[in-house]
């Protein structure tokens, strides 16, 4: 209970109750092991973050690998979008254990809640799409190849 307590000090003074069975031991339980795993989750969405960057970095030279990363972007369904996607979840959950938790634990009757306060939350990615970024190494590749092509062009019309 101590590292509940240090997580949420506000709820310090909800006392674990002598029962079979208690609504903040078992949160407090799901806390102590999502806090237990902090380090390796946070170490995941590093490697993760990692990934992306050098995926996009090295499909700078790749044009398909380019292209396919760009659709991705804009379709939303990129790496980038799922790691946004988790980080505004988390935060979701947490406004609901901060709103939900006090109830929990005072026992307060479900019935007496005001259910239709509460509405469907979607997520939406506020990212827009860098137009420089998304085509500038296809017309580089592209010019590259202009240049290459005429060139070649040239020397056999000698």
């Amino acid at each position: 209970m101590d590292k509940f307590y240090s997580h949420y000090p506000q709820f310090k003074s909800y006392p674990l109750p002598n029962a079979e069975f208690s609504w903040l031991w078992y949160y407090a339980m799901q806390q102590a092991g999502d806090d237990d795993s902090a380090k390796q989750s946070q170490e995941l969405q590093n490697k993760l973050e990692q990934r992306n960057n050098a995926s996009q970095n090295i499909a700078q030279f790749i044009p398909t690998l380019h292209a396919q990363i760009q659709l991705n972007e804009i379709a939303k369904a990129d790496l980038g979008n799922q790691l946004l996607f988790l980080k505004e979840t988390k935060l979701f959950h947490e406004k609901l254990r901060l709103y939900f938790y006090p109830k929990i634990f005072d026992n307060s009757e479900v019935n007496k809640e005001n259910w239709s306060k509460f509405k469907v939350e979607t997520f939406n990615d506020p990212s827009e799409i860098n137009f420089l970024k998304a085509f500038l190494p296809l017309l580089l590749f592209n010019l590259i190849l202009i240049v290459f092509g005429w060139r070649n062009f040239k020397i056999k019309n000698i």
